[in-house]
């Protein structure tokens, strides 16, 4: 009876340690799976944070190759103009702030994206400016090549005729000539206030007296006032501000027309500038029936 006893107490006993392996076993299968579970969750967030790492760099990279592209084509543009230049130079240092930001990682992909086509937009509006700047001053050289060109040629054959004009007919139609003297120049800029200064002259006063000439015709003359500057581009506010001289149309920058009643009179014209002029000798040439009849200078600071 007491060995039945002692064997049901064993079995009891056997069964619980049994029992506490079972238990034991099972918690650390449990552990087992969720420290395995924990690993590899663990490895696929550092694998997906190295491939946005990855990314970003990519697309740094790829934005540092545009924008040292972009720094190519803005030296790349060409022009004469020193506001443009000046501008131009303000967004290249723009540029290369913009690289050297990338470098140090201070900002975020989206802003340089946008600070990339900001500069390209800006870039594409100064090509427009210069390729329009460009084709005026294309224009510009044209006629100022042609005005230049008529103006040697009429100074040359001038010489030519004056020098072959010894006979007496040709000094009686000199002496015809209306003859312009007292010749004083003013330059204005707004307001009616004078000044020397190149860059604000906006009008030209020529003031003259015609003399006295017995032998002329009285009545109705056209008097033209042409003023070149010191490089000798003429100054016109119209292509078709032309006259005849000496059998050739040459431009002229303003004129009048007065009534001779072979009396000395005195008379002003004047020239509203709309163009750049330039420091230096301005020369002043007064013509009238296809002749020069005075003449002078005056210069700009």
């Amino acid at each position: 009876m007491e060995n039945n006893n002692y064997l049901q107490e064993d079995l009891k006993k056997q069964k619980r340690i049994t029992t506490i392996l079972v238990v034991l076993l099972i918690i650390l299968i449990v552990t087992v799976g969720i420290l395995a579970w924990l690993y590899f969750s663990e490895k696929k967030t550092t694998e997906i944070k190295k491939e946005e790492i990855v990314n970003v760099t990519a697309q740094k990279d790829s934005i540092k190759v545009e924008l040292n592209n972009l720094l190519v084509q803005y030296d790349n543009l060409k022009t004469n103009n020193d506001s443009i230049n000046e501008e131009l130079q303000v967004q290249k240092t723009r540029i290369r702030k913009l690289i050297e930001d990338i470098n140090q990682n201070k900002s975020q992909i989206t802003s340089y994206k946008k600070e990339l086509g900001t500069l390209r937009d800006i870039m594409k509006s100064y090509v427009v400016q210069i390729d329009s700047l460009n084709t005026r001053n294309k224009q510009l050289t044209t006629e100022n090549i042609k005005v230049k060109t008529d103006f040697e040629k009429s100074s040359t054959e001038n010489k030519t005729l004056a020098e072959k004009n010894t006979d007496l007919n040709s000094k009686v139609e000199m002496a015809s000539v209306l003859e312009a003297n007292n010749i004083a120049v003013k330059t204005f800029k707004s307001r009616g206030r004078t000044t020397a200064k190149s860059g604000k002259v906006e009008k030209i006063e020529v003031c003259f007296n015609i003399q006295k000439n017995v032998i002329s015709k009285a009545g109705s003359r056209n008097i033209f006032v042409r003023i070149a500057r010191p490089d000798e581009l003429v100054l016109a506010n119209s292509a078709n501000d032309m006259f005849s001289f000496e059998g050739k149309d040459i431009a002229y920058s303003a004129m009048r027309e007065v009534e001779y009643n072979n009396q000395t009179m005195q008379s002003c014209i004047y020239y509203d500038n709309k163009q750049e002029l330039i420091k230096g000798v301005y020369f002043v040439d007064i013509f009238s029936d296809g002749h020069k009849i005075g003449t002078s200078t005056f210069e700009l600071k």
